[in-house]
């Protein structure tokens, strides 16, 4: 379940200013990394709730990595590949699994979440870094990370119909 309080971030700051340092920015606000850190917690949420869902469903307690990719391929319209990076705390990863209703969950699981965030992660920094050097702009700003997940994630955070970024 998504708690409501989702808008806090799960990451560290210094974990995302890093993604986005090693992905070309020179210059960050605080804004963007904390609306960065609220799409990839959100986001991360949302792929633990649905691999849960699915993992219930066919009667089983463990998660397989097969149910984090189905449940990853329902907000995504193309095949991540290079899916190598783990940027990110396996505890927190854990959690996110675990605040979600996991019973049992493989080392294996944790990794390929890991990897599959993380690379989301890359995609949405590295797409606003291009946005905002497009612009002319070498300070990432808010609206380079929204552009980027619109662009990458098809998601409109912009659009009040949408909601993806409130708990429910």
């Amino acid at each position: 379940m998504i708690p409501k309080s989702l808008v806090k971030k799960i990451f560290s700051g210094n974990t995302i200013r890093k993604i986005l340092k090693d992905n070309g920015a020179k210059e960050i606000s605080d804004e963007s990394i904390d609306l960065l850190n609220k799409i990839i917690t959100k986001f991360s949420y949302e792929i633990a709730m649905g691999a849960v869902k699915l993992t219930r469903f066919k009667g089983y307690k463990t998660i397989k990595n097969d149910a984090i990719k189905v449940s990853t391929q329902q907000f995504l319209d193309r095949k991540l590949e290079n899916l190598e990076l783990k940027l990110f705390k396996k505890s927190k990863i854990r959690d996110i699994l675990k605040d979600n209703g996991a019973e049992r969950i493989s080392k294996e699981v944790i990794e390929f979440m890991n990897k599959i965030i993380s690379k989301i992660s890359e995609d949405i920094a590295l797409g606003a870094v291009e946005i905002a050097f497009s612009n002319k702009n070498e300070i990432i700003q808010k609206e380079a990370i929204r552009l980027s997940t619109k662009q990458f994630l098809g998601i409109d955070l912009d659009n009040k119909k949408n909601n993806f970024l409130e708990g429910k």
